[in-house]
């Protein structure tokens, strides 16, 4: 009877606290959810674009193949892969696009609800596991809560990812698989949460490595006997058959990857071989065999950064938001992060079940000694260090609820106020950088796709700026990324440039990217006549209506690269102006580039009706001109105009 009692008590205590878990993360759908998708700059909204544009991407008709651009060459299609993970994380985000065919922005907002789901299923599944570790709810709920309030699970938990909230879920539930074997001996169980997590990322194979280590360590201790029969024992060790049934499936699951690309880009007679798949040469770079990309980035990859950023990430991972969002702690976040792995090692060796927590704590740091080339440049990475501070959390409440239960339950109280204070910290509208009016680019994307119908073609000026915008070009689009001999087959130009008269714009009401009709958007180039000034360079500038048109001697098509393309600039300078002192520009074409009959043009408006003298000239590598001319500026009345 007492100890139905007991058991009792301990259910109630426990669903006490896993509701008010729930009513915790809850906050994180109010205050995370409310933006689209553009309101996070750089990593996050990058990553988001990328993955959603490959869910929306898979289909039958390309063999499920994972790609987030397709471009034109000639008559043949050339896709742009991204099969670095496997295809159940992308099946989950495309469902939950699925129910929104029509509605851009609900999409999104699905998308993102699903990454908070995923996250808040994630917290739940390890309160469950470190509440049968510990025996206690107070416990359990405290770590939890203030191990989430952390920066990178609020400010990455909602990016839409396949190697987001998706994998830390599968991860934490693998970890419980492991919890309910090590108490009840259910290996199964194990063996199919590992296979299922497999389906949606790589990342528990750093939850694994410790676990398989430190019980084979563990198994060869106990018993004794033998060099010879510890190492029968070992053989028939249930940590070992995990290891190799995780490395088997993984395996597969990686040869289907490859299988699934290799038959999609060789679909139209050509030849890719292995080592030339995009998923292949990733998979070299993350392990380290790509030469050239550890030569450029040897600085960021040496040991001692990587292990400084490491520590950096896992310092952030042990505070709240709420008590570190003002950066007092910046200078000394790696430090932090390093005091707590050595806290964190000395404690275990006072716990029961150390085996398990030390797998809990270190599998973030397992994963990036495993892919240092790639968790070194991605911030979102320290995702997956939130098991440092569930262990460490865990640690300090446990002699506190020997001391008092109650006191215990305060402290599981008081993190309460911590995780909700620490969420509407990390979303309120004054913290979040604003790079674009976000619902007008949606708005420019919904136009994009109603637009554009099966098989016509966007030309995109600027690749490098449009990050964001490939989940808008996804599907129906074939994107363009390279300017050229092809673009004349271009239906439509995506552009940051509006023009003065809107000739073509097809998203009027927009101020931030627009879509123009591109036949249209040519006219106003198709006969620029004579030019009002040129030099012996080359160059040559046109008038139409108040802007001037300058174009090189050179054709577009000559140069690779935009970061290659030499530097010019036109100086403007009135009667009484000495060079030097006038109104100038520089300008490399890019963002104003195009090609109108084998000419680069840019277009600049004319600063004031006073100009007198035109400066124009080549900038060198130290800033100086390579050369410059400067020629006199006819009169207004004298201006040919178009």
């Amino acid at each position: 009877m007492i100890e139905s009692l007991v058991q009792n008590r301990f259910a109630r205590a426990g669903g006490l606290a896993l509701l008010l878990l729930l009513l915790a993360l809850s906050t994180v759908f109010v205050s995370g959810n409310d933006r689209s998708f553009l309101y996070r700059p750089g990593l996050h909204n990058a990553v988001t674009a990328n993955h959603l544009a490959v869910a929306a991407n898979l289909s039958p008709e390309h063999g499920f193949l994972g790609f987030y651009r397709r471009h034109l060459f000639g008559d043949q299609e050339t896709y742009e892969a991204y099969n670095r993970f496997p295809l159940g994380g992308y099946l989950l985000i495309k469902a939950a696009l699925l129910p929104f065919p029509d509605d851009l922005l609900a999409q999104i907002r699905a998308a993102r609800t699903l990454m908070l789901t995923l996250l808040a299923a994630a917290a739940v599944t390890a309160f469950l596991s470190l509440r049968r570790l510990t025996s206690s709810s107070s416990v359990a709920l405290t770590a939890i809560l203030l191990s989430f309030s952390s920066f990178h699970p609020l400010f990455y938990g909602d990016m839409v990812a396949a190697e987001g909230s998706i994998d830390l879920f599968a991860v934490l539930l693998v970890f419980h698989g492991m919890v309910v074997f090590a108490q009840e001996g259910r290996f199964r169980q194990l063996l199919a949460k590992t296979c299922g997590a497999l389906l949606v990322g790589w990342h528990v194979y750093g939850l694994l490595l410790p676990f398989i280590v430190f019980g084979l360590a563990s198994e060869w201790r106990r018993g004794g006997g033998s060099g010879r029969s510890r190492a029968a024992r070992l053989l028939h060790s249930r940590h070992l058959a995990l290891g190799v049934v995780a490395l088997t499936f993984g395996l597969s699951m990686l040869t289907f990857n490859f299988a699934r690309e290799h038959a999609a880009l060789n679909s139209q007679d050509r030849e890719t071989a292995l080592a030339d798949l995009p998923s292949f040469q990733s998979m070299m770079y993350r392990l380290g065999q790509n030469r050239g990309f550890n030569l450029t980035h040897a600085e960021a990859l040496a040991w001692r950064t990587f292990l400084e950023t490491l520590f950096r990430r896992a310092g952030q991972a042990s505070v709240p938001y709420y008590l570190s969002r003002e950066n007092l702690w910046a200078d000394a976040w790696a430090a932090w992060g390093l005091i707590a792995f050595v806290a964190c090692a000395a404690g275990l060796t006072a716990v029961r079940h150390r085996v398990l927590l030390a797998t809990l704590a270190t599998f973030g740091l397992c994963w990036g000694l495993l892919v240092r080339h790639t968790v070194a440049f991605h911030g979102h990475e320290g995702l997956f260090l939130v098991g440092l501070p569930l262990v460490c959390f865990t640690l300090v409440m446990l002699p506190v609820r020997r001391l008092s239960e109650r006191l215990a339950g305060g402290c599981a109280v008081a993190a309460l106020p911590v995780f909700v204070l620490s969420s509407w910290q990390m979303h309120r509208p004054d913290s979040v950088a604003e790079v674009s009016d976000s619902r007008e680019v949606i708005s420019d994307c919904a136009a994009v796709r109603r637009i554009a119908a099966e098989g016509l073609v966007v030309m995109v000026r600027d690749p490098d700026e449009f990050q964001a915008l490939e989940y808008c070009l996804a599907g129906r689009i074939l994107v363009r990324r390279h300017q050229g001999w092809h673009r004349r087959r271009a239906d439509f130009l995506l552009t940051r440039e509006r023009t003065s008269d809107g000739l073509g714009l097809l998203t009027p009401d927009n101020r931030q990217v627009f879509l123009y009709n591109r036949a249209a958007y040519d006219v106003r180039y198709a006969a620029l006549g004579d030019p009002v000034l040129e030099g012996g360079r080359g160059w040559k500038v046109h008038r139409v209506g108040n802007r001037l048109i300058y174009t090189t001697g050179e054709a577009c098509s000559a140069r690779e690269g935009f970061r290659n393309e030499p530097q010019f600039f036109l100086e403007f300078l009135t009667a009484g102006e000495a060079a030097g002192s006038g109104r100038q520009q520089g300008f490399r074409f890019r963002g104003r580039r195009f090609d109108v009959a084998g000419r680069c043009i840019a277009e600049i408006l004319l600063p004031a009706p006073d100009v007198a003298r035109i400066r124009t000239g080549q900038i060198g590598p130290g800033g100086g001109p390579l050369w410059s001319e400067e020629r006199a500026l006819p009169p207004a009345d004298g201006l040919r105009t178009h």
